[in-house]
């Protein structure tokens, strides 16, 4: 007999308060559960939804579900918060500490993704306690965060990753020529540790809450041994050009055509690339890049706990 997939269950949270301009909250939802209800994996995902939240619904919601995957979808304010309803129809912001001291809570839940304008700032006070979170870097239109949505939902009906869903999510988005796949961002914890970007590429930390914790970068060069290592990881993490060139585009702004020409094989592509990252002092970005990309691969996590020295 098969293994079946475990039930996930999704709160959709909605807050659309009359002192905040309408969002077409309903058509989201609707979306997402439109897709959930196509997948292959229907009957392994149950949908709960709340509307007009407010902070009481919020506690009890979590409370009384005990979701795997939280969805809020409304306004943020970036460090302000985000938008619940403080019951007489005007705007209540909650934080992202706030939100991170109650979701710590909560042992099931895996994913959380705040749908809305500027919450980066929230997923990253979240994402120590949570291993997926995603936040919007800059104010996202509605049309860009429901294609997100509706891909984001495909991917997981049909058993994908959450990083696979992710890069699902900005697939929809660029389908419908919407010019906002860099506003999603995914963070995810790495083997229990947080996977947190600095200006150097990606650093590995035990803790955002802590100072102490050692933090590890990409080296300054690469031995044969690890070049190897990296071309082999990258390959794996993305196994098609076309992958490969949208990782590039999104994450170093540079096309593949621009880095690449004239490969007999799709290795040779690879270690091209990674060549010219080595050569143009992009490594850590090229890194970077990958990780953001695809933070679920085993390979690019066998590469950091193998290559990447201590800061």
């Amino acid at each position: 007999m098969p293994k079946q997939i475990p039930l996930r269950r999704v709160l959709f949270l909605a807050a659309n308060p009359q002192d905040t301009a309408y969002l077409k909250l309903d058509s989201e939802a609707r979306e997402i559960q439109e897709g959930l209800r196509l997948s292959a994996h229907r009957n392994r995902f149950e949908l709960v939804s709340k509307w007009a939240v407010q902070t009481d619904d919020l506690r009890r919601a979590l409370l009384e579900h005990d979701p795997h995957i939280i969805h809020f979808s409304g306004h943020g304010k970036g460090e302000q918060g985000i938008t619940l309803d403080d019951g007489q129809g005007k705007s209540k912001l909650v934080s992202g500490d706030t939100l991170a001291r109650l979701f710590k809570q909560f042992q099931n839940i895996e994913c959380v993704l705040l749908n809305t304008c500027y919450s980066d700032v929230q997923a990253q006070a979240i994402a120590p306690y949570v291993p997926y979170v995603i936040g919007m870097g800059q104010a996202i239109g509605d049309e860009a965060a429901i294609e997100f949505a509706t891909g984001f939902y495909d991917g997981l009906g049909y058993g994908r990753t959450y990083p696979e869903a992710f890069e699902l999510g900005l697939s929809a988005i660029d389908l419908e020529g919407i010019p906002e796949t860099q506003k999603p961002r995914l963070k995810a914890r790495h083997n229990g540790k947080n996977l947190q970007l600095t200006n150097q590429g990606l650093a590995i930390q035990e803790n955002f809450a802590t100072n102490s914790a050692p933090i590890y970068k990409m080296p300054e060069s690469l031995s044969l041994e690890a070049e190897n290592d990296l071309i082999d990881a990258i390959q794996k993490a993305f196994p098609t050009e076309q992958l490969l060139g949208q990782m590039l585009r999104r994450q170093l702004a540079v096309r593949l055509n621009e880095v690449v020409q004239n490969t007999q094989t799709y290795s040779m592509t690879v270690e091209a690339v990674v060549g010219w990252a080595a050569n143009q002092g992009r490594l850590g970005n090229l890194w970077k890049g990958c990780i953001t990309s695809n933070p679920g691969s085993p390979q690019l996590k066998a590469f950091s706990q193998k290559w990447m020295v201590e800061e």
